[in-house]
């Protein structure tokens, strides 16, 4: 049998603004988001999601702006060759036993 997992759902509203990166590219105020887990699920004006989604913990947001979705994309250069090293394995690995080796055989005019 499955294992029903216990999702927390979080609404963060009045939020001044937020700016999406959806294909339309909306500017929101007064907005707020809907997050299950570690997903966003929507983000909406915040009396259209305080009447649809139904929150475990409720945050104010005022006086802040908000740009969700963004990915963490930042790389150091010299570890361009380890892209995809990490997978599969916990950071101290990937750093002591994937990218150190490497990087330590590296010359000056490598890098």
């Amino acid at each position: 049998m499955a294992e029903v997992l216990n999702v927390k759902k979080r609404l963060i509203r009045n939020i001044d603004w937020i700016v999406t990166v959806d294909a339309q590219r909306r500017m929101i105020t007064d907005g707020a988001i809907a997050i299950s887990g570690d997903r966003i699920e929507a983000v909406e004006k915040s009396g259209v999601l305080e009447a649809s989604f139904r929150p475990d913990e409720v945050i104010d947001g005022r006086g802040i702006i908000a740009i969700p979705g963004l990915i963490d994309t930042h790389v150091s250069t010299l570890q361009q060759l380890g892209r995809g090293g990490a997978d599969a394995c916990d950071f101290p690995k990937f750093m002591l036993e994937r990218v150190l080796p490497y990087e330590t055989a590296m010359k000056v005019d490598d890098a």
